[in-house]
């Protein structure tokens, strides 16, 4: 029988020799492979950058201090992904585009935007975007090269523990910032009032509370959905959880609690999706649940966001947003294919708004969105956008759903989560780039995670220097754009700001600047002729607030500031004879952009007597402007400058009387009892005169003429 060697001991070093070439080759080919690469990396930390700079970014030297410097940088980092991407396709090929299905979704839906926007009614806000949103294609284009950036370079969970790190740590610092401004600590100025219901880095409290509503979902899904082994980090997510309930509680969006109830929803529904259920599993989501439902209670009963929900059960405080609601549904109605153009919601709704939406709103404010995600999408895109973006979120969902969960839970759970508090909360939300790009990152994570990867071949990949052409000309591209674009908002707020210290040169200097830079805005434009205004550059005016009133003009101010303009023209004798009925014409033209605004009936009351002593009309048009929104001092101002112009003065005093009956007022009083004392009723004047003591009773006109009337 034959023995049986050992092995002998000789033969061990072998181990320690060097690697033979075909395990030398094998190393050569990975790092050759897009997945080893350090290109991918930069692209996977230039997403992270770009949504930390979203959320943190804002400039307090702009007109628009948040929404403008936010698109901004999205943008210019939208240039740099685009080149890195363009690079990373010429090196290593095609094969690193996963394949999937949901690449149709999204090509059908940027294709209805293309559609919307050749039949928008407003074409510059169809590519550009509406002020307070900058929605338009541009920001699609931006979000479709970041789906894109994602679906290449996500593979592993590092990569996206880089972005929920990077996300997470810009949310931390918002939330901080709020609290410093709840604390009267804020070192900025704002129009608002901060510590009553703080934005922290995004300027409305909406938009920041569904922010917390989103994160509070993703940090409630991580606690849940973590490795076991990772406990520090559960307890850490569960931590940020209830930093998040709380900050929501300050902030009082009614949002945040439909963000709560959806990401408390749809935990359990996932879980069940991903595994059976143990009793561990059950008692760690039974003391989550019990935390969540605590800190809920405490929430309603104890915190401002509780008095806000309260109020909302009892019917108070919704009819604004019933109305606009209503409205977006009309315009709709009225454009169902492809809507009114992308982002046009502000250009379809003066079409729309009816008299008693005037109180609710207040004058001269421009509504730009629905302040819903579908209507916003089925008034400004029509069915087909609203249809492929149902299709594309559908398609989204089912992917993360049947595949992500299984590949990949602790990454898709936590997504799955957020977005499904980012669409119940933005239901009731204006929906702006500030947040939006989150639906992206959704739909780049499903063709990441569930798509299917083609070898690639190592020997087709191309090196050199060359190759990062494309990267260097679209950071080029990208900062140019941006320095334009926000030195362009810079100069505005600087004009502004000379025009309000009555410095008219500097203003103009400041405002043409922006103009230059930014030729497209209408905005910058109205503030060139306001600036021209206040130096009595009547002409240069009229151009100005011509410039703006072509390229908006679904925005009466616009409207109003020719009209001005004109009329300041022909005042001053500047050519009177066309500028009469020039200024006329855009005050009409004013009505028309939006006929249930009151402050264009108020201007062509004024120019109508200013102008052509047209009493009959200025009466008209004061009268509606007062009916439409009494008790704004400017409108009573005008009346009883119409009033005055009146050679009779039984008339005069029908007309106030008149006004009288919608608006009771100590100025239109005191008008009246001089109008009646003029026409010989003195018992008319002095009641009138005495009713103005009552309503004002420091009113030394009424006081004067009660005594000339020996009262």
């Amino acid at each position: 029988m034959a023995r049986k060697r050992k092995a002998s001991p000789a033969k061990a070093p072998i181990a320690k020799a060097s690697p033979p070439k075909a395990a030398r080759q094998q190393r050569r080919i990975a790092r050759a492979l897009f997945e080893r690469s350090g290109l991918r990396d930069a692209i996977v930390l230039v997403v992270a950058l770009k949504v930390a700079a979203i959320l943190l970014v804002f400039d307090t030297k702009g007109l628009d201090a948040f929404d403008m410097p936010k698109t901004i940088v999205s943008h210019a980092f939208a240039w740099l992904l685009a080149g890195l991407l363009a690079t990373a396709i010429v090196r290593h090929g095609h094969e690193i585009v996963p394949r999937t299905k949901l690449h149709f979704f999204v090509v059908a839906f940027l294709a209805a935007a293309v559609v919307s926007t050749v039949f928008a009614a407003n074409t510059y806000v169809a590519i550009f975007g509406e002020r307070d949103r900058f929605e338009g294609l541009t920001y699609l284009a931006d979000m479709a090269v970041l789906y894109l950036a994602i679906a290449v370079a996500f593979r592993t969970t590092r990569d996206w523990a880089v972005l929920l790190g990077a996300a997470g740590a810009a949310c931390a610092i918002s939330l901080g910032y709020a609290f410093v401004q709840v604390a009267g600590l804020d070192p900025n100025k704002w129009a608002l009032n901060t510590q009553g219901r703080p934005f922290g880095t995004f300027g409305h409290p909406d938009t920041f509370g569904e922010l917390l509503a989103i994160a509070f979902g993703v940090a409630l899904a991580v606690a849940v959905f973590a490795p076991a082994t990772r406990r520090s980090l559960r307890i850490g997510a569960v931590v940020a959880a209830l930093a998040l309930l709380a900050g929501m509680g300050v902030v009082a969006t009614r949002a945040s609690a439909l963000g709560i109830a959806a990401a408390v929803v749809a935990v359990p529904l996932v879980l069940l999706r991903t595994r059976s259920l143990s009793r561990g599993d059950l008692a760690r989501l039974a003391a989550i649940a019990g935390i969540v439902v605590i800190a809920g209670v405490a929430l309603v009963f104890a915190s401002s966001l509780g008095s806000r929900l309260r109020a909302t059960i009892g019917g108070y405080a919704v009819q604004d947003r019933i109305v606009i609601y209503e409205n977006a549904l009309h315009a709709f109605v009225d454009r169902p294919i492809a809507g009114w153009g992308v982002d046009n919601f502000a250009v379809a709704y003066p079409h729309y708004k009816m008299p008693n939406d005037i109180p609710l709103h207040g004058i001269s404010t421009i509504d730009t969105t629905a302040h819903d995600w579908p209507l916003q999408t089925a008034a400004t895109m029509g069915v087909l956008g609203l249809g492929t973006l149902l299709a594309l979120i559908g398609a989204a969902v089912v992917l993360l759903w049947r595949r992500g969960l299984a590949r990949m839970p602790a990454v898709t759970a936590p997504l799955l989560v957020g977005a499904a508090a980012y669409w119940a909360s933005g239901l009731v939300t204006p929906n702006a780039l500030d947040l939006d790009w989150y639906v992206w990152v959704v739909f780049g994570a499903a063709a990441a995670i569930a798509g299917a990867r083609l070898a690639e071949d190592p020997e087709r990949r191309r090196s050199g220097s060359a190759l990062w052409v494309p990267t260097y000309a679209a950071l080029a591209v990208g900062l140019f754009i941006a320095y334009q674009t926000g030195m362009a908002d810079r100069e505005a707020l600087t004009a502004q700001l000379y025009i309000n210290a009555k410095d008219p040169a500097t203003a103009i200097q400041h405002a043409q600047e922006a103009v230059t830079l930014d030729p497209g805005r209408a905005r910058y434009w109205s503030i060139l002729g306001a600036g021209d205004q206040a130096a009595f550059k009547w002409r240069d005016a009229e151009k100005a607030h011509g410039e703006a009133a072509r390229r908006a003009p679904y925005i009466d101010s616009y409207w109003v500031n020719l009209a001005r303009s004109y009329a300041g023209q022909a005042v001053s004798g500047d050519d009177p004879a066309s500028a009469k009925p020039a200024a006329l014409d855009a005050a009409r033209r004013a009505i028309a952009s939006d006929p249930n605004e009151p402050v264009p009936h108020a201007t062509l009351a004024e120019v109508a007597i200013d102008l052509g002593n047209d009493e009959p009309l200025a009466q008209s048009e004061i009268t509606r402007a007062i009916t439409l929104y009494p008790g704004y001092a400017d409108f009573e101002r005008v009346a009883v400058i119409v009033a005055s112009k009146d050679a009779d003065p039984k008339d005069a005093f029908a007309f106030l009387d008149h006004l009288l009956r919608i608006r009771d007022s100590a100025t239109l009083r005191v008008a009246a009892a001089q109008a009646a004392a003029k026409a010989g009723e003195t018992a008319a004047a002095r009641d009138n005169a005495q009713r103005a003591l009552q309503l004002d009773p420091n009113n030394a006109d009424a006081k004067t003429l009660l005594s000339s009337l020996g009262g």
